[in-house]
């Protein structure tokens, strides 16, 4: 045996073997199958768990082990919500999921292009009024010279 009481560390001569430990036999080994993938959260999720770690009371490690989760990663997700709530406000107006602020973005950028031609559209209208009030024919492109008939 050697000085932890373990006997599979011994060498032939009674000597800590330095070599590796023994192979654990086959039915101890568990096989994993299926290929670990980076989880996705949602943002309502993150609140959830977030909001559960600040009841009285409770640990953020606890709440993270309960999920699943490294404790490490609950503290930043707390951190990252304190930090949106200091510059915008509120968490539920803050916090969008990424398609809802796509689609956002999306409705914006084609209500600018509208914006953008009624704007020319009531320019033109204008300059058009102010010619055909002071007698000028809205459709010429050229001025009409004193030797053309009206």
């Amino acid at each position: 045996m050697d000085e932890r009481g373990d006997s599979r560390w011994l060498g032939e001569s009674g000597n800590v073997s330095r070599r590796s430990p023994p192979l654990r036999p086959l039915e101890e080994m568990k096989v994993i199958d299926d290929v670990l993938r980076r989880r996705r959260f949602t943002a309502d999720h993150k609140l959830v768990i977030v909001a559960e770690t600040m009841q009285p009371g409770v640990s953020t490690t606890f709440v993270a082990r309960r999920h699943g989760l490294s404790p490490s990663l609950v503290f930043r997700w707390r951190r990252e919500m304190r930090d949106v709530v200091k510059k915008k406000g509120p968490l539920e107006d803050a916090i969008l999921p990424y398609s809802e602020t796509r689609r956002l973005e999306d409705r914006v950028r084609d209500l600018e292009r509208v914006l953008g031609r009624k704007t020319i559209e009531i320019e033109l209208l204008k300059e058009a009024l102010e010619m055909s009030r002071a007698g000028e024919s809205v459709g010429r492109s050229r001025p009409a010279s004193a030797d053309e008939p009206p």
